[in-house]
Protein backbone atom coordinates (compact mmCIF):
# COMPACT_ATOMS: atom_id res chain seq x y z
CA UNK A 1 0.00 0.00 0.00
CA UNK A 2 2.88 2.20 1.30
CA UNK A 3 4.38 1.84 -2.74
CA UNK A 4 0.56 2.52 -4.34
CA UNK A 5 0.64 5.65 -2.35
CA UNK A 6 4.34 6.85 -3.44
CA UNK A 7 3.84 5.78 -6.53
CA UNK A 8 0.74 8.51 -6.77
CA UNK A 9 2.52 10.62 -5.02
CA UNK A 10 -0.15 10.46 -2.25
CA UNK A 11 0.03 9.97 1.70
CA UNK A 12 -2.11 8.33 3.78
CA UNK A 13 -3.27 9.88 7.17
CA UNK A 14 -3.66 5.82 8.37
CA UNK A 15 -1.58 3.01 8.21
CA UNK A 16 -0.75 0.97 5.46
CA UNK A 17 -2.61 -1.91 7.18
CA UNK A 18 -5.45 0.35 7.79
CA UNK A 19 -5.64 1.26 4.57
CA UNK A 20 -5.49 -2.05 2.77
CA UNK A 21 -8.21 -3.31 4.95
CA UNK A 22 -10.47 -0.42 3.13
CA UNK A 23 -9.67 -0.91 -0.03
CA UNK A 24 -10.89 -4.70 0.56
CA UNK A 25 -14.00 -3.75 2.06
CA UNK A 26 -14.12 -1.24 -0.96
CA UNK A 27 -13.57 -4.24 -3.34
CA UNK A 28 -16.33 -6.56 -1.49
CA UNK A 29 -18.71 -3.84 -1.72
CA UNK A 30 -17.95 -3.00 -5.37
CA UNK A 31 -18.81 -7.29 -6.00
CA UNK A 32 -21.98 -6.75 -4.07
CA UNK A 33 -22.99 -3.84 -6.23
CA UNK A 34 -21.75 -5.54 -9.80
CA UNK A 35 -23.72 -8.88 -9.06
CA UNK A 36 -26.65 -6.89 -7.31
CA UNK A 37 -29.77 -7.76 -9.24
CA UNK A 38 -28.96 -11.33 -9.49
CA UNK A 39 -29.66 -13.61 -6.61
CA UNK A 40 -29.08 -16.90 -5.25
CA UNK A 41 -31.94 -18.75 -6.78
CA UNK A 42 -30.77 -16.91 -9.93
CA UNK A 43 -27.59 -19.15 -10.16
CA UNK A 44 -28.21 -22.44 -7.94
CA UNK A 45 -27.82 -25.96 -9.41
CA UNK A 46 -30.94 -27.53 -10.16
CA UNK A 47 -32.64 -30.64 -10.14
CA UNK A 48 -31.52 -31.32 -6.76
CA UNK A 49 -29.67 -34.73 -5.90
CA UNK A 50 -31.39 -35.67 -2.27
CA UNK A 51 -31.56 -38.73 -0.05
CA UNK A 52 -33.09 -39.70 3.19
CA UNK A 53 -31.87 -39.82 6.28
CA UNK A 54 -31.60 -43.68 6.73
CA UNK A 55 -30.10 -44.92 3.03
CA UNK A 56 -27.13 -47.01 3.07
CA UNK A 57 -24.52 -45.65 1.60
CA UNK A 58 -24.04 -47.68 -1.43
CA UNK A 59 -26.98 -45.63 -2.49
CA UNK A 60 -25.17 -42.30 -1.72
CA UNK A 61 -22.48 -43.78 -3.57
CA UNK A 62 -24.19 -44.80 -6.70
CA UNK A 63 -25.78 -41.34 -6.49
CA UNK A 64 -22.31 -40.29 -6.78
CA UNK A 65 -21.21 -42.26 -9.52
CA UNK A 66 -24.57 -41.72 -11.53
CA UNK A 67 -24.66 -37.69 -11.07
CA UNK A 68 -21.92 -35.02 -12.11
CA UNK A 69 -22.08 -33.61 -8.52
CA UNK A 70 -20.26 -32.60 -4.97
CA UNK A 71 -22.65 -33.24 -2.67
CA UNK A 72 -25.76 -34.94 -2.00
CA UNK A 73 -28.26 -33.28 0.17
CA UNK A 74 -30.16 -34.83 3.27
CA UNK A 75 -33.72 -34.43 3.97
CA UNK A 76 -36.77 -35.42 5.92
CA UNK A 77 -39.69 -36.58 4.21
CA UNK A 78 -41.41 -32.90 4.33
CA UNK A 79 -37.97 -31.91 2.21
CA UNK A 80 -36.52 -29.68 5.19
CA UNK A 81 -32.64 -30.11 4.81
CA UNK A 82 -31.02 -32.35 7.59
CA UNK A 83 -27.49 -32.33 6.36
CA UNK A 84 -24.97 -32.82 3.45
CA UNK A 85 -22.98 -35.68 2.36
CA UNK A 86 -19.98 -34.69 0.43
CA UNK A 87 -17.54 -37.47 -1.41
CA UNK A 88 -14.89 -37.37 1.51
CA UNK A 89 -17.99 -38.16 4.00
CA UNK A 90 -18.47 -40.99 1.90
CA UNK A 91 -14.73 -42.32 2.27
CA UNK A 92 -14.24 -41.81 5.62
CA UNK A 93 -15.64 -45.15 6.81
CA UNK A 94 -13.32 -46.70 4.79
CA UNK A 95 -10.79 -45.26 5.62
CA UNK A 96 -11.30 -45.39 9.43
CA UNK A 97 -11.59 -49.30 9.75
CA UNK A 98 -9.36 -50.06 7.13
CA UNK A 99 -9.85 -52.60 3.95
CA UNK A 100 -13.55 -53.51 3.42
CA UNK A 101 -12.50 -57.40 3.55
CA UNK A 102 -11.38 -56.84 7.49
CA UNK A 103 -13.64 -59.00 9.40
CA UNK A 104 -16.37 -57.30 11.65
CA UNK A 105 -16.33 -54.20 9.21
CA UNK A 106 -20.18 -52.74 9.52
CA UNK A 107 -20.20 -49.96 6.85
CA UNK A 108 -22.99 -51.94 5.18
CA UNK A 109 -24.76 -50.96 8.16
CA UNK A 110 -24.06 -47.25 7.70
CA UNK A 111 -26.75 -44.44 6.59
CA UNK A 112 -26.62 -40.99 5.56
CA UNK A 113 -27.29 -39.56 8.99
CA UNK A 114 -24.11 -41.29 10.84
CA UNK A 115 -22.13 -39.66 8.02
CA UNK A 116 -23.54 -36.41 7.32
CA UNK A 117 -22.48 -32.79 8.02
CA UNK A 118 -24.38 -30.19 9.33
CA UNK A 119 -25.59 -27.79 6.69
CA UNK A 120 -24.50 -24.62 8.19
CA UNK A 121 -23.96 -21.94 5.11
CA UNK A 122 -27.54 -21.83 4.24
CA UNK A 123 -28.75 -18.89 2.04
CA UNK A 124 -32.51 -17.82 1.57
CA UNK A 125 -33.04 -18.06 -1.81
CA UNK A 126 -33.69 -14.59 -2.76
CA UNK A 127 -30.39 -13.15 -0.93
CA UNK A 128 -27.77 -11.07 -3.43
CA UNK A 129 -25.11 -13.97 -4.75
CA UNK A 130 -22.69 -10.75 -4.18
CA UNK A 131 -22.88 -11.14 -0.54
CA UNK A 132 -22.38 -15.12 -1.07
CA UNK A 133 -18.93 -14.39 -3.07
CA UNK A 134 -17.05 -13.56 -0.14
CA UNK A 135 -18.33 -16.68 1.94
CA UNK A 136 -16.62 -18.94 -0.93
CA UNK A 137 -13.73 -17.04 -1.50
CA UNK A 138 -12.14 -16.74 1.90
CA UNK A 139 -14.39 -18.62 4.20
CA UNK A 140 -13.68 -21.48 2.60
CA UNK A 141 -17.47 -22.82 2.07
CA UNK A 142 -17.56 -25.48 -1.20
CA UNK A 143 -21.75 -25.34 -1.28
CA UNK A 144 -24.52 -23.61 0.03
CA UNK A 145 -27.96 -24.76 0.50
CA UNK A 146 -30.24 -22.47 -0.99
CA UNK A 147 -33.61 -22.34 1.08
CA UNK A 148 -37.05 -21.08 0.39
CA UNK A 149 -39.78 -21.22 3.00
CA UNK A 150 -37.65 -23.91 5.17
CA UNK A 151 -37.36 -25.97 2.35
CA UNK A 152 -34.65 -26.81 0.27
CA UNK A 153 -34.73 -25.70 -3.40
CA UNK A 154 -31.18 -25.83 -4.44
CA UNK A 155 -27.55 -25.74 -4.75
CA UNK A 156 -24.67 -23.35 -5.11
CA UNK A 157 -20.94 -24.48 -5.58
CA UNK A 158 -18.12 -22.93 -6.45
CA UNK A 159 -18.25 -24.18 -10.13
CA UNK A 160 -21.79 -22.42 -10.07
CA UNK A 161 -20.17 -18.98 -8.87
CA UNK A 162 -17.33 -19.97 -11.50
CA UNK A 163 -19.97 -19.63 -14.83
CA UNK A 164 -21.65 -16.88 -13.33
CA UNK A 165 -18.20 -15.06 -13.05
CA UNK A 166 -16.85 -15.96 -16.48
Amino acid sequence: MEALLGRFNQSANMGAADLGRLLAAAEEEAVRHRFNGTSCADVMTRPLIITLANAPLSDIAKLFRENSIKCVSVVDAEGRLLGLVLQADLLQPLIATGPVWRRGWKGSELRAADIMRPATATVPHDQPIGYLLHQFARQGVQVAPVIRSGQLVGILTRSDLMRLLF
